[in-house]
């Protein structure tokens, strides 16, 4: 007959994605089956993302950088073996952080006699330091002792080293020959010397002259 298409021809215009979307079985590919068809495609190929109001869009996976930016933005503490990665949250590593940071106050030396708190200072050596200039202040000031071999550094205290000192200016007193009967006490003189000189004239006021 005139007119007639083939089989070739029938399939092109009945069926032009070969039968894919025929989900009727009656050997066409209708507007209605290949807009399902449409749909269909459509769904598979479309990406997974996350609808704004499910309870997935607070789940780190999907919004990893805002939940944790502050990782990328913090004080560093490998330092101090404290890593952003191991906490969830900004306070929790803030937290471990100050603790790692400033456990030395805790066990370190006592200066609060000296007017030296730990928590005016950041590290334990800027501490030590300014402990140490405040309790040994004093060795900057004291009476020199070189004369009679004795040196601050040598003392902890300035109450040990003035003893000390005090030991081997004087120590002579217990020593010297006694000058109670001629009024002479050694405690009024500050050198052996004096004291000796004194007590040879109190023995001999005319210096030998009788």
């Amino acid at each position: 007959m005139a007119g007639k298409r083939g089989g070739f021809w029938d399939d092109l215009f009945n069926k032009p994605f070969g039968g894919l979307f025929d989900f009727n079985g009656d050997g066409k590919e209708d507007l209605g089956e290949l807009w399902l068809g449409h749909k269909i495609f459509e769904e598979v190929t479309k990406e997974d993302k996350p609808d704004v109001g499910s309870s997935d869009f607070d789940d780190p996976l999907f919004d990893d950088d805002t939940d944790y930016s502050w990782r990328y933005t913090c004080e560093d503490g490998s330092e101090y073996g404290i890593f952003p990665e191991n906490y969830d949250t900004e306070f929790e590593y803030e937290e471990a952080l100050k603790e790692a940071k400033y456990a030395w106050r805790d066990t370190c030396e006592d200066g609060l006699e000296f007017g030296v708190i730990p928590e005016n200072y950041e590290t334990k050596g800027e501490y030590e330091e300014a402990l140490k200039e405040a309790k040994y202040a004093w060795r900057d000031i004291c009476e020199d002792g070189s004369e009679y071999g004795l040196s601050p550094e040598d003392y902890e205290t300035e109450e040990e080293y003035e003893e000390a000192l005090h030991d081997a200016k004087y120590g002579w007193r217990e020593t010297c020959e006694d000058g109670f009967e001629y009024g002479l006490d050694p405690e009024d003189y500050e050198t052996e010397e004096e004291y000796e000189e004194a007590l040879d004239e109190a023995k001999d006021p005319f210096g030998g002259i009788f």
